[in-house]
């Protein structure tokens, strides 16, 4: 699940120490998508790394059914 990436991803660069740009982590966090969520999100450019968070989840929501099946 995307919000639960979200957690693990904020995590990891906490524990790393990263305080890279935001263009930085809006890129790594795309990197790290399903592939199917990741073609939705690339179609449009973002200024937080916040709006790409929400844009992904909104697209999970879309493509999978509350069971974790796609549509």
């Amino acid at each position: 699940m995307v919000d639960e990436y979200f957690k693990d991803f904020e995590t990891t660069l906490t524990k790393m120490n990263m305080h890279a740009n935001e263009e930085s982590k809006i890129k790594w966090f795309v990197r790290g998508l399903r592939k199917n969520i990741r073609e939705f999100v690339e179609l449009n450019e973002y200024s937080s790394l916040i709006k790409v968070v929400r844009v992904a989840i909104k697209v999970e929501s879309y493509l999978y059914r509350p069971d974790g099946r796609m549509r």
